[in-house]
C-alpha cells in the first residue's frame, strides 16, 4: 500500500511544508535555473524511462525477466515505469510554462503554479526512486534464487 502511494504522500506533504513555510517558488533568485534544469532533468529521464519500457519486452529470455514475470513484478514495474514517466513529462510541461509566467501579477495564480511544480516535482521523483528501489529489490530477489 505505502509503496504504492508514498509518491503522491511526498508531494503532498511538501506543498503543504511550502503552504505552512510561505516558500513562494516564483520569488527565487534562481527560479529560471530551476525551470531550465527541471526541463533538462524531466527530457533526459523520460528518454532513458522510455528506452528501458521499450527494452523489456525484447528482453523475454533473459533471467532476470522471467523471474520478474513469475514473481508476478513485472507487470508491477512497467506500471510504475509509466507513472514516472507521466510525472517527468508533466514537470517538464509545467516547466516550460514557468519560464514563461514570471510577469504574471495574479498572486493567487503564481502561487497556485508554485504549489502545483512542487507536487508534481516531489511526485516524479519520488516515483523515479521508486522505480530503481523496485528494480533493485527484484534484482537482489532474482539473484538469491538463483545461488
Amino acid at each position: 500500500m505505502l509503496e504504492k502511494a508514498y509518491p503522491l504522500i511526498g508531494g503532498f506533504l511538501g506543498v503543504v511544508l511550502a503552504f505552512i513555510s510561505k516558500f513562494k517558488l516564483l520569488e527565487l533568485e534562481s527560479y529560471k535555473e530551476i525551470m531550465s534544469s527541471s526541463i533538462s532533468l524531466g527530457s533526459i529521464a523520460v528518454g532513458f524511462l522510455a528506452a528501458a519500457i521499450t527494452l523489456l519486452p525484447s528482453l523475454s529470455n533473459n533471467e532476470l525477466v522471467k523471474n520478474l514475470k513469475r514473481l508476478g513484478a513485472y507487470q508491477k514495474l512497467l506500471l510504475y515505469i509509466i507513472k514516472a514517466i507521466i510525472g517527468l513529462f508533466i514537470i517538464s510541461i509545467l516547466s516550460i510554462v514557468g519560464l514563461f509566467i514570471t510577469n504574471i501579477s495574479i498572486g493567487i495564480v503564481r502561487d497556485l503554479f508554485g504549489y502545483t511544480w512542487i507536487f508534481i516535482f516531489i511526485v516524479a521523483i519520488l516515483s523515479i526512486i521508486r522505480v530503481i528501489h523496485l528494480f533493485l529489490k527484484f534484482l537482489v530477489l532474482t539473484q538469491n534464487n538463483i545461488d
